[in-house]
């Protein structure tokens, strides 16, 4: 149950937040990044999702790990 929408607003949300920044990351802004997929460059978005991709199952799995702790401890 998921009565405060946790996963929502931060999983989904975090995970949008991640992708679109490689995506409208600009020099103009940030003279120490890089340019982004809108600005022609592919790269930090290949580097976020990569993020993700490794992100996205370290959690799943402690999240798990979790679960099974708490269920030991309170059957």
């Amino acid at each position: 149950d998921d009565s405060l929408d946790v996963f929502t607003i931060h999983g989904l949300g975090g995970t949008c937040g991640v992708i679109l920044t490689a995506v409208f990351c600009s020099l103009e802004v940030n003279p120490a990044g890089a340019d982004g997929l809108v600005y022609g460059q592919g790269l930090p978005l290949g580097k976020h999702l990569a993020v993700v991709a490794v992100s996205v199952p370290c959690i799943l799995i402690a999240t798990f790990v979790c679960s099974v702790l708490t269920n030991f401890f309170i059957p």
